[in-house]
């Protein structure tokens, strides 16, 4: 307002360059709403998964249990992962054995249910990882970009490439955030004048 101070561009300020991504806290625990175990979110009627198995379905991957979910017929996957209500995403967990087998180059879409393994490779992704033997056996979530991540109706998980083998195999999936809490316009009153 009325400032001659000259405004420094968002590349010059020094917030931008010094401002660093903390690392994800998700434990899951119901303390920390943005580290919610999203389980009871996901519409798992929903789940699809395109090129899995049939004996080693997309919904063993959402299981508390030693079921896993596997690729048919090459090393690629894509499960969408719908939500019955809107969430703000922070962190993933997939879990897999250690191999040729488990998941390499992993690929994160939002609001693209309907996206194929003609599009998948060359689309640019929300986010990715390249994933390590630790990644996969660790009990820390992978921190996602939070501010990608909001209102998230859909995910997009695309299993790109593994360590080799003919086929993927994911043992665990768990999607860490918080629901969106809607707003009860029955409860709404007009402010006093």
């Amino acid at each position: 307002f009325g400032s001659s101070l000259p405004r420094p561009s968002l590349e010059e300020s020094p917030l931008v360059s010094t401002v660093a991504v903390p690392a994800c806290s998700c434990s899951g625990g119901a303390g920390n709403t943005m580290s919610d175990n999203l389980k009871d979110v996901i519409d798992a009627n929903g789940i699809g998964c395109l090129n899995q198995d049939g004996a080693h379905p997309v919904g063993n991957a959402f299981r508390d249990d030693d079921s896993n979910l596997q690729s048919d017929c090459d090393q690629q996957l894509i499960i969408s992962v719908p939500f019955a209500t809107p969430v703000k995403l922070s962190g993933i967990r997939i879990k897999a054995a250690p191999g040729e087998a488990a998941p390499r180059l992993v690929k994160l879409f939002i609001h693209r249910p309907d996206i194929g393994f003609d599009e998948a490779p060359d689309e640019p992704a929300v986010q990715e990882f390249n994933l390590t033997d630790e990644d996969l056996a660790s009990d820390k979530p992978l921190p996602l970009r939070f501010v990608k991540f909001q209102n998230v109706n859909t995910l997009q998980i695309f299993v790109e490439d593994n360590g080799g083998a003919e086929v993927s195999s994911i043992n665990k999936i768990e999607l860490f955030g918080a629901a969106l809490q809607g707003t009860n316009l029955s409860e709404w009153k007009k402010p006093k004048s």
